[in-house]
């Protein structure tokens, strides 16, 4: 159960970085990994999210191996 939890919260970040682009007023001229240009809360979000597919990825292995 717990496991679903943390997928649910890797799909919940993923969902912001895709979002980023259309809600964010800089989103489509600012590079958020260029540290000259972007800002800390948007480098941490895009940071965050580079783990989120692998975690997820992984979380969806271990509980396909768990006994029902």
């Amino acid at each position: 159960m717990a496991i679903d939890i943390v997928r649910g919260a890797a799909i919940v970040f993923m969902m912001l970085d895709h979002t980023r682009d259309f809600v964010h007023r800089d989103g489509l001229t600012v590079d958020p990994t260029d540290l000259t240009t972007t800002t800390l809360p948007l480098f941490l979000s895009r940071f965050v999210t580079h783990y989120c597919a692998p975690v997820f990825i992984f979380l969806a292995g271990i509980n396909c191996s768990l006994p029902l």
